[in-house]
């Protein structure tokens, strides 16, 4: 194949690209990884919920939980959002457990 094309051009006849090589070993690039692991996952994800019923086999991790990533909005007075701002270095905004207590 080659060396007909190497021909062609000796003999100044005009010649498409060059074929690549069927036989030659291909690189797995990051595509080809990503798309893999993908598929794995997957594959591995439904295999769960078809034997457990759960796509993760059952297992119960705080990394599962979507509130783990978003979590609930909270009442902004709770005595766990306390705000405490300085105003001065004597005095301090504080703003309390109930929303009607503001000391100064």
């Amino acid at each position: 194949m080659k060396k007909e094309r190497d021909d062609k051009i000796a003999r100044g006849e005009e010649v498409g690209p060059l074929e690549s090589d069927p036989t030659a070993v291909q690189e797995v690039g990051l595509l080809g990884l990503l798309k893999f692991v993908l598929y794995t996952v997957l594959v591995f994800s439904l295999a769960g919920k078809f034997i457990t019923g759960s796509f993760v086999w059952g297992h119960e991790s705080k990394w599962l939980q979507l509130k783990t990533y978003l979590p609930v909005q909270s009442n902004p007075f709770s005595p766990k959002t306390a705000v405490l701002m300085p105003l001065t270095e004597k005095r301090a905004f504080t703003l309390g457990a109930h929303a009607g207590t503001i000391r100064w």
